[in-house]
């Protein structure tokens, strides 16, 4: 047995056809919300990314430049400029492999899902399995 009742409204509702006309023409569903979603998500990490990368390319850069005004490099040997240049080259390096980098799987099933997007224009749904295996391996639930 239901417990549902119908209560009698004392005023009508009256629906606009401007605001009728404006829902049937939205194009705006739950899927391209989500997608808008992801892809804010995305440039927002991708921004945080670039700042942190850039923050630490300035404290690098910084200590490069208090190292080579601590010492007089005009009087540094053909040897001793060979290891202090080795050392701001392994520390540029370390910095570059800070970056996240994409293992093949994950390059290879995005390439898939491009592809899969590209030839169903229209029909992502048609792209779906590819959709979420991408997201298993980006670590998106």
């Amino acid at each position: 047995m239901s417990d549902s009742s119908n209560f009698p409204t004392a005023t009508p509702i009256v629906f606009t056809p401007a605001l009728l006309s404006s829902l049937d023409s939205s194009t705006n569903s739950s899927i391209t919300r989500s997608q808008s979603k992801e892809q804010y998500l995305q440039r927002e990490i991708s921004n945080k990314l670039n700042n942190l990368i850039n923050n630490e390319k300035s404290i690098i850069s910084n200590s490069i430049e208090i190292n080579q005004s601590s010492e007089n490099d005009l009087m540094l040997g053909s040897p001793e400029l060979n290891s202090k240049l080795d050392k701001i080259h392994k520390i540029l390096k370390s910095s570059a492999e800070a970056k996240i980098s994409k293992s093949n799987e994950l390059l290879e099933i995005e390439d898939n899902l491009n592809n899969c997007l590209l030839q169903n224009k229209g029909k992502p749904l048609n792209c779906w399995d590819l959709v979420q295996k991408f997201k298993s391996l980006a670590g998106n639930p």
